[in-house]
This record gives C-alpha cells, structure tokens and sequence, in this order.
C-alpha cells in the first residue's frame, strides 16, 4: 500500500513539480501533486493528483473551471488502452479551448489491482479505501490522451487495472453558468430533444444567512438552450440536473462575496450583516455590485477593512467603461476606498483614496482618477480588478467606534454632479501606528503634503534611543512597516522631517 502520493504515477517529462495549497481549501485530500508542462514560459498542459481516503475528490476541473466563467463545449468518450474515459473541450474566459480528462483510480485494502472510474457526475463513482484523483489537461486533444497513456502505463507497471463500469455520458447538462443583472443565466446542452428535464438549486441568500431557499425549474430539452432565472442580487446556489428523475450533473455558482479583514485582538465586530436588495433596478450603463452592508465595530489603533470581490475567486476582470465607483454610505468619517488590480503584486502599491463619510446617509460618486498608488503617477487602469475595498483606520475617522452601512454599489460611466467626490489633500500632522500594543513588528501610516525625508525614532521612556532610520515619504499617503526587537515595555515612537513634526505615539510591546 502507497504511504505518499506516487509520483510514478504522473506522466511523462515532468517539469514544474509543486504542491499548491490552493485546490480549493474547502476540500480535504490526503496528497496533493501538481505537474504543469510549459512551452516558453506558457503553461500548455497540467497533470493534477488529488490523493482521497474513502471518498471520491468531488471538484472535477468541468466544475470548477464554471464556477470561473468556463464554457463546456462538447463531452465525448474516448478508448484509451482498452479503457473507457470522459473527456471534455472547455472554453476559458480568455477563449483559449483546454481538453480534458478526469478520472480515479482506486483500492481497497486488500486488492491487489487498480480500478479505473470515470464518470460525469462524482456521486456515481463506487468509493475506495484509497483514491488517487487524476485531472489532466492540455491545449490539443492528443496531447491529453498521451499524458493519460502515460498514467495508465506507469499504473499497470505498479499493479493491474481493471476497469468495470458502464460509461455514462449526460443527457443534459450545464455547459456555462454565468450572472446577467439580476438573473443567473444556465446554459444546456442535451442529447436529444424533448427530456423530461427538471433543474433543481439551493439558494443562499447572502453571506450571513442562515437559511437555505430551494428553487425548481422545469425543461423540456433542446439540443442547446439557454435557461434565464431571476436571482435578483443572491449569493450562492448549488444545482442538480435532473432527467427523468436521475441525476445527469451537479453544478455550483456563487456571486464574489463580501468578507472582513480584522485582528480579533485589537477589532471588535459587534454587528455585520449582508442584505439582499430585491427590488434593486439594474441599469444598462451600470455594473452593479450585489448586496448590502451593515457593520458596527470598535478597533483600537488598528484597521478593519471590508471587502468585496467583485467575481468569485477573486477572478479579474475588465471595467475600464467606467468612470466612478459609486455607492450610497453612511458612517464614521474617513473610509480608505481600495480598487485591487491584479497586476501588482506589492499590496502597499495598490491603488486608494480616502472618503469623509457622513453621519447622515448620502450617495457617492468616486472619479477613477483620484485613486493613486504610492508607486506610480500614473492614473488608474481598470482593466484587471478584483477587489472592492472599504478600510476603517480609527486615527484617520478621530474615532474607534465605526458604524457603516453601505447599499447600491455600482460601476457608473456618469455621475451626479453635486455627489462627486473630490481627493482629500490635507490631513492632521499626526501618523498611526498598529497593531497596539505590538509583539514587534509596527505597520506605519501617514500623509505627507510633500515628499521629503522623515527620520523615524523609537525610544525607551527614558529617552534612550532603541531604533533610528531616515525613510523617504512620497506626497499623499505612506505606509511604513518595522519590526523591532525591543524588550517588554512602553516605547516611544516618533516621526519628524524638516518640514512636518508628525508627533509622537506611545507603544506597547508583548
């Protein structure tokens, strides 16, 4: 019996050998291995082996690959070896077309041969004590079938293979799920005309409900349709495909989810609440980001952001028709607006600009423009987001206490006129230092209303020097980080360039 994941088993030339820890974490597998073949610096093909104790590894690359935007064209079976498999063409969002194949190869015990499963929908496979769940794929047909050839030589030279089931191909299934306003939009292709079809989900209302809805729909098939079912701005559905009352495919779609960012140690979340706008009106020159928010919370000098992604996984996309970041807020003065690029890597260059909310609720109107990075003077490209952030620093908001509520956020091409934000340029001479009390390490922020050099000082409070640096700081915001290695105790932190006496913070360190 395999102690470890056999990498015998892979096929081929293997190039690139890793162990991601990002085959999506909500599944445990014993081994992981990954083997990726590249041709000038481009990933042509992939071997993934998930190895599973009992069960079956449940995320078949068909299915995970429509959760991110891929469209299934076709599912053919093919003989490879005298074995029967699945394989599928699947389209990416970038239009190049993979081919693949999933398959398992498992043992009891006490067997002393493989059997060989391959099967569309994963409850139909017959479990194992050991599993090893294999997904290839490769840009050309072929190349795929020789990489499973591969496997399957490596496996006969281990032990014999044996291969017992009847292959299924769908009847129907969902070849492209996606979300169009307020409707979840399924594509099917069947086999045949006229199935006595029944698409069935489960549906999540937001991120903090509680409660599950359950929605039916029945088809009657063509060989290609488009189904159309009004979610409004929902969150999370997990469907089954149905003919004649047996299960043909299984998929899942979620919206990008909203998330908070915080150390429990410093930030008390004392309300969060993720609410459903079902009688939004989603307009034609609008992107419309779904759901709302409450939050109430107390943070001692530290931060709490708020985030959303705007596609699941966090996938970028293009949203550069746009012009404003809109949204309608009330809250506890200054609120850092974030918009993630995917193309930069540093978090700190990453592209902000603080808002003063009011107490009072009102709609904002945020001009890509005056978004800046601390590392470019170029203006803000939209073309790669993944993230809308919204990040309480209690220095900044002259207050721990935040209380925000955030409704109908948007991507707009116009704007109000009078709900136009204008950039910030003066803040108070005084920077933030966090997490306090600190185990060492010290993130810095504050705005310079020019660039200069400052010298950053920290003493012990009988005025002994501990730690001394002179630091450039860029016009707008800064951030700092330090990691001092200073005994227990209260330490004194200062900053001072020739211009600006940025003041002193007491620290407390563990």
């Amino acid at each position: 019996m395999l102690d470890m994941f056999p990498t015998e088993l892979v096929a081929g030339n293997i190039a690139n050998v890793t162990s991601p820890t990002d085959i999506l974490d909500y599944t445990i597998a014993d081994e992981v291995l990954s083997v990726d073949f590249s041709l000038d610096g481009k990933t042509k093909g992939v071997v993934l082996g998930v190895k599973t104790s009992d069960k079956i590894y449940n995320h078949t690359k068909a299915s995970c690959d429509r959760l991110r935007g891929a469209e299934i064209l076709n599912i053919q079976t093919v003989q490879l070896e005298g074995y029967n498999f699945l394989m599928q063409g699947i389209k990416q969002r970038n239009g190049v077309v993979e081919y693949a194949i999933s398959f398992a190869t498992a043992k009891n015990n006490n067997d002393t041969n493989y059997t060989i499963q391959t099967n569309w929908y994963v409850n139909n496979y017959i479990k194992f004590n050991d599993v090893y769940n294999f997904q290839v794929w490769t840009t050309n047909p072929a190349d795929t079938q020789k990489l499973v050839v591969d496997i399957l030589n490596n496996l006969k030279a281990f032990i014999p293979v044996t291969q017992t089931e009847v292959q299924k191909v769908p009847k129907t299934y969902a070849a492209k799920i996606s979300r169009e306003k307020n409707e979840l939009v399924v594509l099917l292709r069947s086999t045949q005309k006229g199935l006595n079809t029944e698409i069935s989900m489960e549906e999540i209302y937001s991120e903090t409900a509680n409660n599950v809805k359950f929605r039916y729909n029945p088809v009657n098939t063509e060989l290609e349709q488009t189904l159309r079912v009004d979610i409004a701005d929902g969150y999370e559905y997990d469907g089954l495909v149905k003919v004649d009352g047996e299960v043909e495919d299984a998929f899942y779609h979620a919206d990008g989810n909203w998330g908070l960012d915080f150390d429990s140690n410093y930030t008390k979340i004392k309300e969060y609440f993720v609410s459903n706008s079902f009688d939004r009106t989603y307009q034609d020159d609008e992107h419309a980001i779904n759901r709302n928010v409450a939050l109430r919370a107390t943070s001692d000098f530290d931060y709490l952001t708020l985030y959303k992604s705007l596609l699941p996984g966090t996938l970028a996309a293009d949203y550069s028709e746009y012009n404003y970041l809109s949204f309608t807020a009330k809250g506890s003065g200054l609120i850092e607006l974030g918009l993630i690029k995917k193309s930069i890597e540093d978090w700190k260059a990453q592209y902000r600009v603080m808002v003063d909310l009011s107490e009072e609720e009102q709609t904002y109107y945020v001009p890509f423009d005056i978004f800046t990075s601390s590392a470019s003077q170029e203006k803000l490209t939209a073309e790669d987001l993944t993230t809308l952030l919204f990040t309480f620093l209690p220095v900044e908001a002259q207050t721990k206490e935040l209380d925000l509520t955030i409704s109908d956020v948007k991507f707009t091409k116009i704007a109000v006129e009078d709900q136009i934000v204008n950039k910030i340029e003066k803040f108070e001479n005084e920077f933030m230092a966090y997490p306090n009390p600190s185990q060492g390490n010290v993130n810095l922020l504050l705005f310079s209303q020019v660039d200069t050099e400052a010298t950053v000082t920290l003493t012990d409070i009988t005025g002994k020097t501990i730690y001394k640096e002179n630091v450039n700081l860029n016009t707008g915001k800064n951030e700092l980080d330090f990691n001092f290695r200073v005994k227990t105790g209260v330490m004194l932190l200062k900053v001072a360039s020739k211009e600006t006496n940025y003041g002193t913070s007491k620290i407390i360190f563990r």
